[in-house]
């Protein structure tokens, strides 16, 4: 089978682990149906999958790590379901990768850096997520016909190559953002602006190290009375 298109049908249960054993199957078309469960990680063996479309289902679970393995993959579509967990690092060496459609999930955690690097990468949209933190720096290298990251919880500076016009609505739905270079839609980064992220960071940091000050402080008293 190269293709598997049981699109727009009212098909329930989950997507089998068999679905691996598919390694000649180039597209995988399940949309607009109830499938629940996870997707599972033997995707990964469908070596020759080009173009999956899993969206307006009842999916959950994560998207596993194994999808990194499809080297040929063309357009992913997950959309409108309820999958959560982060948007896995090994999505970047998707090489093929051109459209990515996350929107309306649970998808949390930051986007990772190596979506950046994907050089086919022509439609990204994960809006109406729960994402964190920055927007990655690499996205500036991007040729991007769509973006977006609308309704969102990320925050700082959008690089500067992204901060324009054509990308106006991309960013809505996100109050953290900012930028630097004075862009209409966006607030305009403060000297101290940086990610929510990256404070939070910083004082779970310094939070560990008072601990631990206190805690050689304390073991010191202990030492010298005794």
């Amino acid at each position: 089978v190269n293709v598997m298109d049981l699109a727009g049908n009212q098909l329930t249960g989950a997507i089998g682990d068999g679905i691996g054993n598919a390694t000649a199957m180039t597209s995988l078309l399940l949309a607009g149906n109830r499938f629940a469960g996870a997707i599972p990680p033997s995707i990964g063996n469908a070596a020759s999958l080009e173009n999956m479309d899993v969206s307006e289902n009842e999916l959950s679970g994560e998207l596993p790590e194994s999808i990194g393995r499809l080297s040929r993959l063309n357009s992913l579509s997950i959309g409108a379901n309820a999958i959560g967990g982060a948007i896995p690092a090994s999505l970047g060496s998707c090489s093929a990768l051109s459209t990515v459609n996350f929107t309306r999930n649970k998808l949390a955690g930051a986007i990772p850096e190596e979506l950046g690097n994907l050089p086919r990468l022509n439609s990204l949209d994960v809006s109406r997520n729960e994402l964190t933190g920055a927007v990655p720096a690499s996205f500036a290298a991007l040729k991007l016909s769509f973006l977006n990251l609308s309704d969102n919880r990320l925050s700082g500076p959008v690089p500067e190559a992204l901060a324009i016009s054509a990308y106006g609505d991309s960013f809505v739905g996100n109050p953290g953002l900012c930028a630097t270079n004075g862009a209409g839609f966006l607030r305009r980064c403060t000297p101290g602006s940086r990610s929510r992220s990256a404070n939070a960071a910083r004082l779970v940091v310094t939070c560990v190290l008072a601990a631990t000050a206190v805690l050689l402080a304390a073991l010191g008293v202990t030492l010298y009375l005794r």
